[in-house]
């Protein structure tokens, strides 16, 4: 199964793609998405799918859509499940792209500041073939793309900038020099290097499981459209690049 909104929504199995024709539905799977085995609270989805105005008979109204979202994915409708006080989506990491994107992304910020230059260019030119388009095009949701869109946009220039940067470190090493792009390695947002740059995982005060690669998800809370305390949009912390000073 996979699943998919980086670029147009995607939901595909092995019979092939699945189309959820329905706007509504779209951003409820979105919605879901963003947030992998956790229960999103049904203020949180109603936020989500009407844009902060939901209507006062919502809780009805998102029974009926996770209904036809169900029926709309196939066999793979007991993904969405019921959880006190919202819905969650059950899936693997491998299944989901921006999880896929995230841990690629990852392992090339490892590589890089290993000075394993040709392996992180693999690694991140790996993640990035992983985006189909713009992220969340096909769903019409303004609250969805202005929480996640630019976040999951800096991830992928901040990708796009080390895979550069790695890149003229090889061209660099193969002319017998320091390396072409050596500027790169202070003071442009990019690792530092073997052994130097604080990650962005070290200034969260979070840690990633090395050995296994996990991408740890961190839900706080926020003060939503209506004054409720509710989950802050998805953050998935990743050892990456430190913010430009």
């Amino acid at each position: 199964m996979e699943f998919g909104i980086l670029g147009p929504l995607l939901v595909r199995d092995d019979s092939g793609s699945r189309f959820v024709h329905a706007g509504k539905q779209r951003i409820l799977l979105a919605a879901l998405l963003l947030r992998p085995e956790q229960t999103v609270p049904l203020e949180t989805l109603a936020d989500a799918i009407w844009d902060g105005q939901p209507p006062v008979s919502y809780v009805a109204t998102m029974r009926n859509y996770v209904m036809r979202l169900r029926r709309s994915l196939g066999a793979a409708g007991y993904r969405v499940k019921t959880s006190l006080g919202g819905y969650r989506i059950a899936l693997e990491r491998e299944e989901f792209d921006v999880l896929r994107f995230a841990g690629l992304r990852t392992e090339g910020a490892a590589a890089y500041r290993a000075g394993a230059y040709e392996r992180a260019v693999g690694l991140l030119g790996d993640a990035l073939a992983v985006w189909r388009g713009p992220v969340l095009a096909d769903v019409p949701s303004e609250l969805l793309r202005g929480q996640e869109a630019p976040r999951l946009d800096r991830m992928r220039s901040e990708a796009e900038a080390m895979k550069a940067a790695a890149e003229r470190m090889l061209g660099g090493a193969k002319d017998g020099g320091s390396g072409a792009g050596a500027e790169y390695g202070t003071g442009a947002g990019l690792p530092a290097g073997p052994g130097r740059g604080r990650t962005l995982v070290q200034e969260q005060g979070l840690e990633l499981s090395v050995p296994t690669r996990q991408i740890h998800l961190r839900s706080l809370t926020y003060a939503g459209p209506h004054g409720l305390s509710r989950p802050r949009p998805l953050e998935v912390p990743l050892e990456a690049m430190p913010r430009p000073a």
